[in-house]
């Protein structure tokens, strides 16, 4: 149920992009995959709980990426991590 006090969007007036979120992530067994969809935010994929290793191979650019502080992900970006 929509909230009584929510006011965007109008309500009806749903449009195409209602509950698309600005950042997704998950792990799915032994790869970390986050998705940006905005144009103009950076968000931190935080490092995975158990991973005992400090870097990881970030599969679309091939390189090894450091897993401490968490991992950039800039705008329109998606970064997919395999943990060996």
């Amino acid at each position: 149920k929509r909230p009584a006090d929510a006011t965007q969007p109008e309500y009806g007036n749903w449009g195409p992009f209602v509950g698309k979120a600005m950042f997704y992530w998950v792990r799915y067994g032994q790869y970390l995959i986050a998705v940006n969809t905005t144009q103009d935010r950076t968000f931190t994929l935080p490092a995975p709980a158990g991973y005992g290793k400090a870097t990881a191979k970030e599969l679309v650019s091939g390189t090894e990426m450091a897993l401490t502080g968490g991992v950039p992900v800039p705008p329109l970006t998606t970064r997919v991590i395999y943990l060996e």
